[in-house]
């Protein structure tokens, strides 16, 4: 488990701990004595090289999700939470509705990938309706089982290649705050509730070569109406 969840559990239990005290159960909170330590978790991260090749092997919410997280920052949570009328393309804009901290529910600047992924999902198909526009949530509700299945079977696609846990959102904080140089821009775009946390943690990742890289990867596939059409013929 990560520190940050260990550190949350502790809290949790000593308050759980306190009020059976209060209640007259216990007459000790035994995490009174737990010495947590300062351990710093190493922050991994997903290579422009390696991120291609995930996109490459995409289906389309596999896609959305790698999309979100690597050019968005958000939390895998926060990913199900988006719909497709947060994104305002004139504002150069989508809303995250996150509820983690005080800076989770937001609006974040789209990156040049992530504006394209957009344009492209948004422009209207050929032989589309009158009045077409895509709407409700882009991972339309798929349940986290759902999601992790779909990541499963990406990773066959790619050689047994996998993404380590929080990876993307990793991925964006190292390259975003290497690639535009702002600490306090970088904590706002991921809801950090503050700028040291990302200082302190991406500043040391990437290089300026390898961050220019990533921000100039577009990725490209089929629309999710092509992909549903598919798996109905099948």
């Amino acid at each position: 488990y990560s520190p940050r969840y260990v550190k949350n559990h502790v809290a949790y239990l000593s308050g759980l701990l306190n009020w059976s005290i209060s209640e007259g159960w216990l007459v000790t909170n035994a995490t009174h004595g737990i010495n947590l330590g300062n351990y710093k978790p190493e922050v991994r991260i997903v290579t422009p090289d390696e991120l291609k090749l995930f996109l490459k092997h995409s289906t389309h919410y596999t896609r959305a999700k790698i999309m979100l997280q690597a050019f968005g920052g958000v939390r895998s949570a926060e990913v199900g939470l988006i719909k497709w009328e947060h994104v305002r393309l004139d504002e150069n804009q989508f809303y995250c509705p996150g509820k983690k901290n005080v800076g989770a529910e937001r609006w974040i600047t789209m990156t040049p990938p992530l504006r394209a992924y957009f344009e492209e999902m948004l422009t209207q198909p050929p032989n589309a309706p009158e009045g077409w526009r895509r709407t409700g949530l882009i991972m339309r509700g798929a349940c986290e089982s759902t999601v992790r299945n779909w990541m499963v079977k990406l990773y066959e696609k790619t050689g047994g290649k996998t993404i380590p846990q929080n990876a993307l959102r990793h991925s964006y904080g190292s390259h975003h705050l290497v690639g535009y140089g702002n600490q306090f821009g970088t904590a706002s775009e991921m809801g950090h509730a503050s700028p040291k946390t990302t200082y302190a943690f991406y500043r040391a990742a990437v290089t300026k070569s390898q961050a220019l890289a990533y921000w100039k990867i577009r990725a490209k596939g089929t629309s999710i109406e092509d992909e549903e059409s598919a798996l109905k013929a099948a």
